[in-house]
């Protein structure tokens, strides 16, 4: 694919030259205010469609903010694009709900090392039999960078289905993870995510904040908008920022 093909990025105004080689991507759009405490050099491009580009400078790194919207399917044409274009570092940095609301609770963070493939976009893209994993490279940096930082984030696996609400249906096959204890998050967009930069010869991972649990979520265990949930969005924002900028200057220096 040449930048001419890339019909999404030239819609939204974003040059070429600054496809940065490390991007961090989220659902949600009203993150962005927030990496603009952490870096310098804020600068937005214009929104089309579901889609959203900024770029921000962290401790001297430029890093790409994208925001590609709700599901597998809405985030795959755009992460095609930046891959297309050499973006080589991808840290998915949004929410997620909690399997064991118990230990793991709202406000959180979850740093995630794989995901079960329920989503329909990478099952396009190569069968179930190829696996939804992190980068160690990516993981590693984001575990030691929260030492550092003095933030706590537990690991685990996340589970990616196209469908945001439990089925209506009484039996949802989901309900299998938390039983047996064999799953810790739920989301959408990770594993389509894992699989494409994996295709694509890219350094992925993912930290997500807790903010609420499905398995309650049908009685109200949704949470938007509380305060400790918040508090978690701006260590997560502080954490993907800190870990994107030392991943982009590693491979800079071809260490990585």
């Amino acid at each position: 694919m040449e930048y001419e093909d890339c019909k999404l990025l030239i819609r939204m105004g974003v040059p070429r030259d600054r496809i940065h080689k490390a991007a961090i991507v989220s659902e949600n759009l009203y993150h962005f205010y927030i990496f603009t405490k952490v870096g310098k050099k804020y600068c937005e491009y214009r929104e089309f469609l579901c889609y959203k580009i900024a770029e921000v400078e962290v401790d001297g790194e430029m890093i790409l903010l994208v925001y590609h919207g709700v599901s597998g399917n809405a985030a795959s044409p755009i992460m095609k694009e930046l891959l297309e274009m050499g973006v080589k570092i991808v840290i998915r940095c949004g929410k997620c709900g909690t399997y064991k609301p118990s230990t793991v609770k709202s406000g959180d963070l979850s740093i995630t090392y794989a995901s079960v493939r329920d989503d329909t976009s990478s099952m396009a893209e190569i069968d179930v039999k190829y696996p939804a994993v992190a980068d160690f490279d990516v993981i590693d940096c984001l575990v030691d960078t929260a030492e550092e930082l003095g933030i706590d984030a537990s690991l685990g696996i996340n589970y990616s289905s196209d469908l945001f609400y439990r089925r209506t249906c009484k039996d949802d096959h989901r309900d299998i993870y938390p039983t047996y204890n064999i799953g810790d998050t739920e989301e959408s967009e990770t594993a389509t995510i894992f699989v494409l930069c994996s295709l694509y010869g890219a350094k992925a991972g993912a930290v997500m904040t807790i903010d609420g649990t499905p398995l309650y979520w049908s009685s109200g265990g949704y949470i938007v908008g509380e305060k400790i949930v918040d508090v978690g969005i701006e260590k997560m924002t502080l954490l993907a920022s800190k870990a994107a900028s030392k991943l982009s200057n590693k491979y800079r220096n071809n260490q990585m």
